[in-house]
């Protein structure tokens, strides 16, 4: 958006998925998040499978493509014992470390099987390597000041699980990983460290009207009520997460394409 509120397109990612395909799979793009530098900015295309970059002229190249994984095949497709069928990756945010590099989560895509999810680490001109992995469905990523890196899960259990649960894992600059909110968590899409060194997360990103950003202000490991069966957020339900190191900010929806709903 322009100074007088005017929007200009920059650069046409569904254009470049197009012409240049960068995974060789079906034609779709998805550019779900982006994050700006000094020479331009990089894009992670859900559709594509990819993170792109675009220049100061607004010139779209490939930086790294997340290839398909065989994962066993869901039981209730019918398929043999056995049976394979290709997992796409589905980029969903990326941020850049104090290295330098690109950090990358995954989402993944149908059957998003448990503890298929990775983060890649991606350096330009490099193949990207495993950061993390072990995580199931990932909707946001952010490093704090102290190198650690906070992994919000919009699924912890499954987006196929019959009560999908958002989770938050930090993993911290040592290796190690605590879990650090495992209930509570209602498809949660964002997450970001404040200024003030707190967590923020974006709850029930999917409900219309319901949505919520909560704030965090504790940084052990903890645990918040479960939420209601609505999957509705009401102002009751944020003054309960409040005594237990959250807080409800303010209220708002952040819908989330229907490509991470379904397969």
């Amino acid at each position: 958006m322009l100074d007088d509120g005017a929007w200009k397109i920059v650069a046409d990612v569904a254009g470049y998925e197009t012409t240049a395909n960068p995974d060789g799979g079906a034609l779709d793009s998805n550019p779900y998040a982006v994050l700006g530098g000094a020479d331009g900015f990089v894009v992670a295309d859900a559709g594509g499978n990819d993170l792109l970059g675009v220049d100061a002229d607004n010139v779209v190249s490939t930086v790294a493509v997340f290839p398909d994984v065989m994962v066993d095949a869901p039981v209730f497709l019918g398929l043999d014992a056995g049976a394979k069928i290709p997992m796409q990756s589905v980029p969903t945010t990326v941020t850049m470390g104090s290295d330098g590099a690109y950090y990358v989560g995954l989402l993944t895509g149908f059957p998003f099987p448990a503890g298929a999810a990775s983060i890649y680490k991606v350096v330009a001109g490099q193949e990207p390597e495993v950061f993390a992995e072990g995580f199931t469905n990932v909707s946001d990523i952010a490093f704090d000041d102290d190198g650690n890196l906070w992994v919000l899960e919009i699924a912890a259990n499954s987006l196929l699980a019959e009560a999908p649960a958002g989770g938050l894992t930090r993993v911290n600059a040592d290796g190690t990983r605590d879990v650090v909110v495992s209930e509570g968590l209602v498809m949660p899409t964002g997450v970001a460290i404040g200024p003030d060194g707190n967590v923020y997360i974006t709850n029930c990103g999917v409900c219309p009207g319901g949505g919520a950003v909560l704030r965090m202000t504790e940084v052990e490991p903890v645990a918040v009520p479960p939420a209601t069966g609505d999957y509705t957020l009401t102002p009751m339900m944020g003054a309960m997460v409040g005594v237990f190191g959250l807080t409800l900010v303010f209220g708002g929806a952040l819908m989330i394409r229907r490509r991470f709903i379904t397969p």
